[in-house]
C-alpha cells in the first residue's frame, strides 16, 4: 500500500542525477564562451583577430 503514495527510489535518484548532470552541463556552456571571449579579446589585443576574422557558422566561405 506504501508503494501506491510514494515515488520509486530510481525515478527520485533518476531526478537528481538529471539535476546535477544538467547543471554541469551550464556551468559548461559559461566556462567555453568565458574563454572564448578572453581568448578573442587576447587576439584582438596583440592584433591576431580582426572582427572578419571571427568564426561564424553563418559566414560564408572565402
Amino acid at each position: 500500500m506504501g508503494g501506491c503514495r510514494y515515488p520509486d527510489a530510481g525515478l527520485i535518484t533518476q531526478v537528481i542525477l538529471f539535476a546535477v548532470v544538467y547543471g554541469l552541463y551550464e556551468v559548461s556552456i559559461r566556462l567555453v564562451a568565458r574563454v572564448e571571449r578572453a581568448r578573442n579579446e587576447h587576439l584582438r589585443r596583440e592584433g591576431l583577430l580582426d572582427d572578419e576574422d571571427d568564426d561564424d557558422d553563418t559566414s560564408e566561405p572565402k
